[in-house]
């Protein structure tokens, strides 16, 4: 929605998992700001985000930062376990 319509433009702005779902990264491109921090899962910043930024023209990463390191909690009174994947965060600019 950002993307569409450019007459909310905005110094940078902020994605938290809006990019897990298959869209296609070039979305970016459309965006009107010239800084964009987006926090993902590391799994889907190395396999989506970093190729991306590899081959494209406009973009580049400014800074990244662990915002959530992995882990592992125990879950229904320590019985079970839950994987947590962390989040990294990711500076783009233009």
């Amino acid at each position: 929605e950002l993307a569409a319509r450019p007459e909310l433009p905005g110094a940078a702005y902020l994605l938290i998992e809006m990019l897990y779902y298959g869209q296609d990264l070039a979305l970016l491109d459309r965006l009107p700001a010239d800084l964009v921090f987006v926090a993902l899962e590391p799994e889907t910043l190395a396999t989506r985000l970093t190729p991306w930024l590899e081959s494209a023209p406009h973009w580049e990463k400014a800074d990244e930062t662990t915002l959530v390191a992995p882990a592992l909690e125990t879950v229904c009174g320590g019985r079970a376990y839950l994987g947590k994947r962390g989040s990294i965060g990711v500076l783009l600019r233009r």
